[in-house]
């Protein structure tokens, strides 16, 4: 595996007072800087979508044909998990 100082590549975020705080608070709790911080939280939620998007992918191919919905079907049901019918 590469080293990681080698591929990774610096970014700006912008973060409200109340993120920043808890940011400073979890820095100082565990013993790490600020940007360690935010890599760690960006590494988990990637991992966290990752496997949620396997999952949804297993259970399309258990249903088969029946996971199988029209635009119009697709519309009512995200209508109806949303609450804005």
């Amino acid at each position: 595996m590469a080293d990681a100082a080698q591929t990774s590549r610096p970014i700006t975020v912008r973060l409200t007072e109340a993120e920043y705080a808890w940011l400073e608070r979890k820095a100082r709790r565990d013993g790490i800087s600020r940007e360690q911080v935010v890599s760690a939280v960006i590494r988990e939620r990637s991992i966290r979508e990752t496997e949620h998007e396997e999952g949804r992918e297993r259970v399309l191919v258990y249903l088969g044909d029946a996971a199988e919905v029209t635009p119009t079907q697709e519309a009512a049901i995200l209508q109806e998990i949303r609450g804005t019918e």
